[in-house]
């Protein structure tokens, strides 16, 4: 349903981004009712044969051996810090909503308000089952000429009209 690799430990990545990576995965697990998958990486030399820890990658407040849980130093920032004291998430996540940005207009009406530029792409993401809005994708890049970026989840991917690889537009 949802996975995500964090980056191995590091001081420069912000607890923020983990915090909001933990909040997302429980929350993707509640709402889809079903299981997560959060990929914890740790650096090599985990367990040396024998004496210190070859290159340590810890930071230098972790390495002392005085290292304690420090509130000051690991929830730098009042967010962080009033996340700690209480019960809410981190992150909070609304409803998707299905949004038309053209409104009212027809297809024909949105070819030409875009048809003078000089260069395009369509990225296609997930449509819906019922072919309407695939054919719709793809008269729109058939009447622009523009190549389409397929999702997996587009039912665009076996299009002629659909670039097989990002790395060739």
């Amino acid at each position: 349903r949802w996975q995500r690799t964090l980056s191995a430990p590091d001081e420069e990545v912000p607890l923020a981004a983990l915090l909001s990576d933990v909040d997302h995965a429980v929350q993707c697990s509640i709402k889809l009712r079903g299981p997560v998958h959060v990929n914890f990486p740790f650096r090599e030399n985990l367990a040396p044969v024998s004496g210190a820890i070859r290159g340590d990658p810890r930071p230098r407040s972790l390495a002392s051996e005085s290292a304690r849980w420090d509130p000051d130093l690991w929830l730098s920032g009042p967010r962080t810090y009033q996340w700690a004291q209480g019960v809410k998430p981190y992150t909070t996540h609304g409803e998707a909503q299905q949004s038309y940005i053209f409104g009212e207009q027809s297809l024909g009406d949105v070819v030409e308000l875009i048809k003078g530029t000089k260069r395009g792409v369509i990225v296609a993401g997930r449509l819906g089952p019922d072919q309407t809005e695939s054919s719709s994708a793809l008269y729109l890049a058939d009447m622009l000429g523009w190549p389409i970026i397929a999702d997996i989840q587009s039912n665009l991917r076996t299009s002629p009209q659909t670039v097989k690889a990002h790395t060739h537009v």
